[in-house]
């Protein structure tokens, strides 16, 4: 099979040809999309690539399947509010439906959708610039890292790709068709409401649309353009945000991510917020977008699918290190030369603008940097920079004289821009078929090499494997992987991950009865939930299984423990877990780094951390703890720099939340230095110590208290909060001392009868000997607990009481009566069912379960 060189350059079929005339009968776009089929089988697996979105897109998807509707079952509580857009999830539902593991028949449904986007770009190319540099266009996509890595994992990048360009090819012919009417319109409507719901950044389109159309003074195709896609987001709309998010409350939802502050303390305005995240994201996309069609993943290294230690990936770097910048002057110079050459053809163009503005603009606001983002962006790139090509070539390179050199010109130049992407993508398919060959003995002994990409490091089918042989149907297990609920047999999971504050992590595992943690080990050895496990109050954690850079960690309640083997610190493990020496080591100096902090041994502290953060290679938990030392030192300013490192970092998520954290209580403490309001003051230093109390901070909590005291020795709210310090964190003559030793005149005579019951009720409990009058002095700490406004401590009491006396039924149906308020059904029908345990035929549990399952 040869391909002229004049065919590459000149052939350019006109406007009226038609398209289903020649796509089929073309052997080099069979060709490429053979190849390009063989890479993507090739370089298929079941890992995700994203956590959680592709577990997502697959629970919906089979809930889909199972003509369940919207509904994620892997938690406890079925979920029925979708974060993401929701087309993509029923896209794959008619095919994934047989499958038990469907996580590969997904994949291959989008490769699908892949080939599909190659052969519309090819019809595109072919009709607009000319046969050859359709074939060179599409297949430079075929080996596009970004189009090889979203063709074979479960993201909708791919299918809005298809969808974008399908609306520009029907609108571009429908303005080059004057008698097009209702009926093309009607089609242009639909295919805009599928790209909205396909991905959420759709809606710059709608907008680009409607400017396109109210330009060109076309009211009636306005209207129809918009009543399709208008009507159906206002019916999801109402059912996801108006019917669902007020009932489940999640954490996560994109209108409160747009508008809340991740930037700026809460104090600033939402202008300053968004002036802070456009000043921060045009550095990210102005260094992302010049790569993004010649090499998005050197520069960038985004995804965690090829190490650069590979010996193609680093030559590469090293030839781009000094070619980037002529590639990118060559690219801005085709992109002008081609925008300029259609701009009279194409009427579609300044739709095109409107959509780049809208588009950016959205980019620049929104708090997560990802260069995937960008992917819609690089069809046109490609489209407009071969368009300024064929100006280059037939306005001074098709003479005779020139050709030949503009043939050299022509093949050096489709080798740099070749090259670059070929050889991440062919690497990339090798690493995972060499991956593919490793089995469970291997990544358990640790000899599957730590250095190789990320993405192949953390087989969740053997960490689900150990589940079902190890723990019963009903075991409960908490991850911030949710794809791990693929291969838990019914399992189900509770989400918390690096950014979950020490109190919710333990108010998690002990409502939910957690059993096992599943987490991710970092290369340097720490764990993600590190920090966590160092200083939680209630449970104890042991590592009882490793395979690669997972780790199953056994929860073990401290009041459960029957000797002190069992109160195992986080990095001792079972006898036959393989733990390397260096990560221990590293675990136990972030352990007693912690203690320093605690200790108030900051600079000590500081200096613990910093070398962590050296020796694991930037840990995202020891640069946390980095600034947080520099903070409690008092350098403020040194510290905000290392918080703001995160906001640079693409897809940071979780620790870009614990950064802004920290960040808003410095700017709290900062603004008490210009505060005169001694009575303001107190207010300001208790919401800071109940925010480090709840981080786990507990001395920094309890100076904040005391600081809060020293401007209001009787400031009410600060002395029920320093009370639940001193007795929660075991320091009963700090309790007492802020109770009984401070005299307080015009305070709440009950409230201090309140705190003082507690404190006679906590001294009975530790001299008292009778296991009934113990039970029942418990239960009044709770009760006590919860009417001075900690319903959390008063429920963590009920559970330690529960753990003594499993037939204490008021405490049991307490218990259930809180989970009920809180709307926790699933919690509150076991809840329930215990008190059938403790008491049969109970009226109230029977009637309680029977209510609560008629409202599912």
């Amino acid at each position: 099979m040869t391909m002229p060189a004049q065919e590459l350059i000149t052939d350019a079929p006109s406007h009226e040809q038609n398209v289903g005339q020649y796509v089929p009968r073309d052997p080099w776009l069979y060709t490429i999309l053979a190849i390009f089929l063989v890479l993507g089988v090739l370089n298929l697996n079941d890992a995700m690539l994203y956590t959680p979105d592709c577990a997502r897109y697959l629970l919906w998807a089979q809930s889909l399947a199972w003509f369940d509707g919207y509904v994620d079952h892997s938690g406890l509580e079925p979920h029925r509010y979708v974060v993401h857009a929701p087309l993509y999830a029923a896209l794959l539902a008619p095919f994934i439906g047989f499958f038990s593991n469907p996580v590969v028949p997904a994949k291959l449904v989008t490769l699908l959708w892949g080939m599909a986007l190659l052969v519309l770009v090819f019809v595109w190319l072919r009709k607009n610039v000319g046969r050859g540099y359709a074939i060179c266009g599409t297949a430079f996509l075929s080996l596009h890292p970004l189009v090889v890595l979203y063709s074979t994992h479960i993201l909708s990048e791919i299918p809005f790709a298809v969808l974008l360009l399908l609306y520009f090819m029907l609108l571009e012919w429908m303005l080059h068709h004057e008698k097009s009417g209702a009926r093309e319109t009607l089609l242009l409507s639909i295919l805009l409401m599928l790209i909205i719901f396909v991905r959420e950044v759709g809606i710059t389109l709608f907008g680009a649309s409607v400017l396109f159309f109210i330009v060109r003074r076309e009211w009636h195709r306005t209207l129809l353009l918009v009543a399709i896609p208008l009507s159906a987001y206002l019916l999801w709309f109402i059912r996801n945000e108006l019917l669902i998010a007020p009932i489940e409350q999640p954490a996560l939802r994109n209108t409160r991510l747009l508008f809340e502050h991740t930037f700026t303390p809460l104090s600033a305005s939402l202008l300053e917020e968004f002036l802070a995240r456009i000043s921060n994201n045009s550095r990210f996309y102005a260094d992302a977008l010049p790569s993004i069609l010649v090499s998005p993943q050197y520069l960038r290294k985004a995804y965690p699918v090829v190490t650069g230690e590979e010996a193609g990936i680093q030559t590469m770097s090293v030839i781009l290190r000094y070619l980037i910048s002529p590639l990118l002057g060559v690219q801005i110079l085709l992109l002008v030369l081609g925008i300029r050459m259609r701009k009279g053809e194409e009427k579609s163009l300044p739709l095109l603008g409107f959509f780049l503005v809208l588009l950016v603009g959205l980019l620049l606001i929104y708090p997560i940097l990802d260069v995937r983002f960008l992917f819609p962006l690089t069809v046109f790139l490609l489209f407009y920079s071969l368009a300024g090509w064929k100006v280059i070539w037939s306005r001074f390179i098709s003479l005779k004289v020139m050709r030949w050199r503009g043939s050299l010109v022509g093949a050096a130049l489709l080798a740099c821009v070749f090259a670059p992407n070929a050889v991440w993508t062919l690497t990339a398919v090798r690493q995972n078929m060499v991956a593919a060959g490793y089995d469970r003995v291997q990544y358990e002994r640790c000899e599957v090499p730590e250095n190789n990409a990320e993405l192949y490091l953390k087989p969740f089918w053997y960490v689900g494997n150990w589940f079902k042989d190890h723990t019963p149907r009903d075991a409960v297990i908490a991850t911030r992987w949710k794809e791990l609920t693929l291969w838990l047999d019914g399992r189900k999971i509770v989400q918390m991950g690096p950014a979950t504050k020490v109190e919710m992590m333990d108010r998690l595992l002990q409502d939910n009865a957690v059993s096992h943690i599943v987490v991710r080990s970092g290369l340097g050895g720490l764990r993600e939930m590190e920090h966590q496990f160092a200083i939680s109050r209630l449970f104890g954690f042991r590592t009882v299984y490793r395979v690669g850079l997972l780790e199953v960690l056994e929860v073990i309640p401290k009041d459960r423990a029957t000797s002190s083997s069992d109160m195992c610190w986080s990095e001792e493990a079972a006898a036959d877990v393989v733990l390397r020496e260096g990560k221990v080591r590293r675990r136990r100096s972030f352990r007693e780094g912690i203690q320093l902090l605690e200790n108030r041994r900051y600079e000590e502290a500081h200096a613990r951390f910093k070398s962590l953060w050296k020796e694991t290679g930037g840990s995202a938990s020891a640069v946390i703890l980095t600034g947080v030392a520099l903070a409690f030192s008092g350098q403020f300013d040194q510290a905000e720099d290392v918080f703001r490192a995160f906001l640079e970092q693409p897809q940071s998520g979780d620790f870009l939340d614990e950064a802004w954290f920290h960040r808003e209580l410095l700017s709290r403490l900062r603004a008490i230095r210009s505060d005169t309001s001694h009575t303001s003051r107190a207010f300001t230093y208790y919401g800071v110590a109940a925010n480090y109390w709840e981080a786990g901070y507990r001395t920094r909590a309890i100076e904040m208290v005391r600081l809060s005291l020293s401007e209001d020795s009787c400031y009410q709210r600060a002395l029920n909060f320093g009370l639940l310090l001193g007795l929660q964190g075991g320091d009963t003559a700090f309790a007492r001392g802020l109770i009984l030793d401070r005299p307080c005149t015009g305070q709440s005579e009950g409230t201090d009868l309140l705190r003082r019951a507690l404190l006679q009720y906590i001294d009975s409990l530790q001299t008292s000997a009778d296991s009934h009058r113990r039970a029942e002095l418990r239960y009044e700490i709770a009760g006590l607990y919860e009417r001075l406004g900690f319903p959390e401590a008063a429920l963590m009491e009920l559970h330690r009481l529960v753990r003594e006396y499993p037939s204490h039924v008021k405490s049991l149906t307490s218990i259930a009566m809180m989970y009920e308020r809180r709307n926790r059904r699933a919690l509150a029908l076991r809840a329930w069912r215990n008190v059938l345990v403790a008491e049969p035929g109970s009226p109230l549990a029977l009637q309680r379960m029977s209510e609560l399952a008629r409202s599912r």
